[in-house]
């Protein structure tokens, strides 16, 4: 079986570690250990639009939802996509889960090279005057070993959510090649700024022991023209594969868990 790496450094993080013993953590308001067919709904919070690319399984000796994606023709695509409905609308979200990189993993040069890996927004996907922001992974230049990590505001309200319209962040060694067969603990961390203009949210990824992404300080993180719909409400899990896979390559997530309040992992 396969290690799961879920030691948490705080390298390059601003914000203390908690220490053994340091007090009670927040409790998850919604988790799922995906045991038996049906996923768990509660607390307000609903899994939806399941595709048949996306189902409960047990691997590795644990229970979870297999992501399952190609094998795909030069120029086609595929997509395993879960989605999420939180029941409340959160200013500030933490979420961690356990993720395993296929061992067969490749990233494929096939334009275009983005594929989903995680999404959060309010009421309506990707509209005008609303938030939507994207974690996506992509091959690194011609290195299929190594892939790079980004983060954009959805593309229709770009120049009102960032200070650089339309602007992208890049990180290095996301997932890759070297990463595949393994188990990993993600731990997300998303903030919306404090008001319109702010710089003050933060959009931040963890992966073992590694923070793969962290946004700018001149991401602005706050719906376009003041609006009042300043909050997150859905979500998703992986979704499109643009660059597509030539193999079957199957993800699989276990043991998944929602926060509103901080779980004192030591992230800003």
């Amino acid at each position: 079986m396969s290690p799961i790496i879920t030691t948490i450094s705080n390298s390059g993080a601003r914000g203390k570690v908690r220490a053994p013993g340091a007090g009670p953590v927040a409790a998850p308001f919604f988790s799922d250990d995906f045991a038996g067919p049906a996923r768990n709904n509660a607390n307000g919070f609903t899994w939806n639009s399941t595709g048949a690319r996306v189902a409960p399984v047990v691997f590795d000796g644990f229970n979870c939802l297999r992501f399952r994606f190609g094998p795909d023709a030069i120029g086609e695509d595929s997509s395993a996509e879960q989605r999420f409905e939180m029941g409340r609308n959160l200013s500030e979200l933490w979420v961690e889960y356990d993720l395993h990189i296929p061992s067969n993993f490749a990233l494929r040069a096939d334009f275009p090279a983005n594929n989903k890996f995680l999404a959060l927004w309010t009421d309506t996907y990707d509209a005008a005057g609303r938030i939507t922001v994207v974690l996506e992974y992509e091959r690194n230049g011609t290195d299929s070993s190594r892939s790079r990590s980004i983060a954009n505001g959805s593309e229709s309200q770009a120049a009102g959510m960032l200070s650089n319209a339309g602007d992208r962040t890049y990180t290095e060694s996301f997932i890759t090649a070297a990463k595949a067969g393994a188990w990993y603990r993600i731990r997300v961390h998303f903030r919306m700024a404090s008001a319109s203009g702010q710089t003050n949210g933060v959009f931040e990824v963890m992966m073992g022991n590694e923070l793969v992404w962290r946004s700018r300080s001149d991401y602005v993180w706050y719906p376009v023209n003041g609006s009042s719909v300043a909050y997150i409400r859905n979500g998703y899990l992986m979704g499109w594969a643009n660059s597509g896979f030539t193999d079957e390559t199957d993800f699989h997530l276990r043991d998944i868990k929602f926060y509103d309040s901080d779980p004192q992992w030591g992230m800003v």
